[in-house]
């Protein structure tokens, strides 16, 4: 995932140049761009705007290095589309996007295109004619996007939290559910819902918004474009389906009801299409040195099922790498974690699917020493804004964080293999949704390149 970074400053205030710096050698940043760091600052009005970009290039046959810069508007994006926008196999969907967003400019032009797209991103459009900045995220809030307003009044837009040291200011996570437009001429902001209107925003908008209004002089409304009909449509089916109630369910499954076999047989093969689809979705292989993909793995069923279905759908040419990370404080413990047996039970059984595919159970062990040190930068440059003394965020953010330094030992099932092999990959985080978002009904997938 790419990192970016907006600031909004006045002409004459001198922290443009320095914030610069700041964050173009900020290492959380440039880990999530390990391609490149472009950026670009430019004055218009009386205002001075700063676009930087770390790239991680992922579709495409070049590099598409940011702000992409079309006609007079700047682009900057982090995510994948998947779908509600034309793109060929081997073009840049950020491109895709700034030439979209161009084409026959007008506000519900963007609105329009912004709410078909299907896929997890953040993004900041600025139209230096209509003097807007359009910011936001998709819909489920997939992609970290996070703002801070300084005590200069200048208005600052992040993948990652700065610290306070770079006089950034105090950031905090930015509201999903809809796109925000940004009149640097007026000072009004507007708040476009992509929610049906069954659905509100939430205590996190409301909070996001009490943050933006409390430190900058803003005038602020809400206007709802619900044209987000994808999901309209979902909702609309989950709410029709006839389910029976959970106890009844149960009851039935026990049963040998011929009818209710079928109809459970219908709605697993259901769902396994929908998965697979989504699975071929995000592993498109664009690139041809791709070799392998990897799953956070801890051999528990929402971990196996998705490296089953990877298992499945990949072309065999392409290795599979299960990582499963364990924390203890001494060595032996580590063979009898929980997780860790699973795992190992699981790789066997994921095996047998498919003997003509590698598949490789990577151990990560993790010291309680390790996570001490690590600590810091595991709520600061991970975790942070989300991390509120809670054990959850830092328990599914220290495995990531261990998983994504690509250190480990490959597991060998057989003893009369000689020595583990040391595993070193750099990692790149597709999918880190359950650390922005809490219980978010996504699986957390890794992309490898060896």
């Amino acid at each position: 995932m790419c990192g970016i970074f907006f600031s909004l400053f006045s002409t004459l205030d001198e922290k443009a140049e320095r914030i610069k710096e700041f964050v173009i050698n900020y290492k959380p940043f440039l880990n999530r761009g390990p391609d490149g760091v472009r950026y670009k600052l430019i004055d218009s009005n009386c205002n001075r705007f700063l676009f930087i970009s770390s790239l991680l290039s992922m579709r495409g046959n070049s590099k598409s290095f940011q702000p992409i810069v079309l006609n007079d508007s700047f682009l900057l994006f982090n995510g994948e589309i998947y779908d509600g926008l034309a793109i060929n196999l081997h073009e840049s969907d950020s491109e895709a996007l700034s030439y979209r967003l161009n084409r026959n400019y007008s506000c519900d032009n963007v609105l329009e295109v912004m709410s078909s797209l299907k896929g997890c991103y953040s993004f900041v459009f600025y139209h230096q004619s209509s003097q807007i900045i359009w910011f936001g995220r998709d819909v489920l809030g997939r992609r970290s996007l996070l703002f801070s307003i300084n005590e200069n009044k200048y208005f600052s837009l992040s993948s990652v939290a700065l610290p306070k040291h770079s006089d950034a200011g105090e950031f905090f996570d930015l509201a999903s559910g809809g796109i925000f437009a940004f009149n640097v001429v007026s000072n009004e902001i507007t708040f476009y819902a992509f929610l049906p209107k069954h659905i509100h925003p939430g205590i996190h908008y409301v909070q996001c918004w009490e943050n933006l209004c409390r430190a900058f002089p803003i005038s602020f409304s809400c206007k709802r474009y619900n044209v987000l009909n994808w999901l309209q449509n979902s909702i609309l089916e989950i709410e029709n389906c006839r389910c029976p109630p959970i106890y009844i369910f149960n009851r039935l499954l026990k049963s040998e009801n011929l009818d209710f076999q079928i109809y459970l047989s219908k709605c697993a093969s259901k769902l396994y299409a929908l998965l697979q689809t989504s699975i071929l979705r995000r592993t498109v292989v664009t690139n041809s040195n791709l070799r392998s993909v990897a799953v956070l793995f801890s051999g528990g069923l929402d971990s196996a099922i998705l490296a089953a279905l990877l298992h499945i759908s990949l072309p065999n040419s392409i290795e599979l790498d299960l990582i499963n990370v364990s924390f203890s404080t001494d060595s032996l413990t580590f063979e009898n974690a929980s997780d860790r047996l699973t795992a190992r039970s699981t790789y066997s059984e994921l095996k047998s699917l498919n003997p003509c595919r590698y598949v490789n159970l990577i151990e990560v062990n993790v010291h309680k020493d390790d996570v001490i040190a690590n600590q810091p930068y595991i709520t600061n440059a991970l975790l942070k804004p989300s991390v509120q003394n809670c054990l959850m965020d830092v328990g599914i953010g220290s495995p990531l964080w261990f998983a994504a330094m690509g250190s480990g030992v490959v597991y060998h099932s057989d003893p009369s293999d000689l020595l583990k092999q040391n595993f070193v990959s750099n990692i790149e985080i597709s999918n880190c949704c359950e650390i922005h978002t809490g219980f978010d009904p996504l699986s957390i997938v890794y992309k490898v390149r060896l």
